[in-house]
């Protein structure tokens, strides 16, 4: 085996090892951006409030069964509750 045949092949085993590194550092850097881009998401949803959305409202009303004669009627106002007859 001349040297030009050994360089060559030493030249061959180098660019296999590069390749097999290439691979795997291909591999990781896929994961990585797939994991960025997921917490970029996950992190995108609007943050949760302390306190839900309420819906005040100004009168809220019951009647009964048509057998019953009592209607109830409650304002929002605590004071102003009343019951009709």
């Amino acid at each position: 085996m001349n040297s030009s045949q050994a360089n060559l092949d030493l030249l061959a085993a180098r660019v296999q090892k590069l390749e097999a590194s290439n691979r795997h550092w291909r591999l990781v850097n896929a994961l990585l951006l797939l994991s960025g881009v997921s917490v970029v998401l996950m992190g995108a949803k609007p943050a949760d409030r302390l306190e839900p959305p309420v819906v005040r409202a100004g009168t809220v009303s019951r009647m009964a069964a048509p057998t019953l004669s009592r209607v109830t009627r409650c304002d929002s106002r605590p004071a102003r509750a009343s019951v009709l007859r």
